[in-house]
């Protein structure tokens, strides 16, 4: 009996010994992953209280004291880059492409969930195939388009084609036909809604809950090509688009 009292205190022992070892190599291991991940951002923050001439002297890790003359520099000196007037048009550009992808996306995949129509399944593929067609190979010929519409240096040709977004399509197709139930639209239609109310009061509302990182991620690349596109052919000698005055 003691010999079994025995084995089991060991076999007890040893599984708190193996988990007291895995805890430690599992807390060591996200010590290291979080440090990676925020090395960067203390990174930043040091580098933003230096002086140029600390930039230029080497690598440091501390903190120095210039951390708001560089932050009330950066806002006010407009020589290089206006951060007020980048921020604005960020808001403007980012703000009316978000809006008109993820209203028309999820319209035209409310339509193709919705209605079962003939060519349904052609159309649904003919728009995946388009976005598959990268976005270098339309750019130049689009910047050429906005020449001769003259709509350079405007917000118009970042913000208007974003009603085409096969990308965002894609997404709200998936999203809408997983947790739209036809059975919803249905009871709509015997109540007397019509399709737009339909959509607009009960689709929409779901279809914006998609995660709204993938539909920036799908969006980002190709508004930041357009927009150094746009510059560079402007002659600025810059790419920075959001630095410069955009006209409505």
């Amino acid at each position: 009996m003691s010999n079994n009292t025995g084995i089991v205190d060991y076999d007890a022992q040893r599984e708190r010994v193996t988990l007291l070892v895995s805890r430690i190599l599992v807390y060591t291991f996200m010590v290291l992953i979080a440090f990676v991940c925020l090395f960067p951002f203390w990174m930043l923050i040091v580098n933003s209280s230096r002086s140029h001439a600390e930039l230029q002297s080497g690598f440091a890790i501390f903190l120095r004291g210039h951390f708001f003359d560089n932050l009330i520099k950066a806002w006010t000196d407009t020589a290089l880059i206006a951060i007020p007037k980048g921020l604005l048009n960020s808001l403007i550009i980012a703000g009316g492409s978000s809006l008109l992808s993820i209203y028309f996306s999820a319209l035209t995949a409310y339509g193709i969930f919705v209605y079962d129509f003939k060519g349904r399944r052609l159309v649904f593929n003919f728009i995946l195939l388009i976005m598959m067609i990268p976005t270098q190979v339309s750019v130049v010929g689009f910047i050429q388009l906005m020449g001769k519409m003259h709509l350079m240096n405007t917000y118009w040709p970042l913000i208007i084609p974003a009603i085409a977004s096969p990308a965002t399509f894609f997404y709200m197709k998936q999203y809408i036909q997983s947790t739209l139930p036809l059975e919803i639209i249905e009871a709509a239609r015997v109540d007397g809604a019509n399709e737009f109310y339909t959509f607009n009061m009960i689709s929409l509302p779901q279809a914006c809950s998609c995660s709204s990182d993938d539909l920036r991620i799908c969006w980002f690349m190709e508004q930041l090509l357009h927009s150094c596109a746009h510059y560079q052919l402007q002659g600025e000698g810059n790419s920075s688009y959001h630095a410069r005055s955009f006209k409505i």
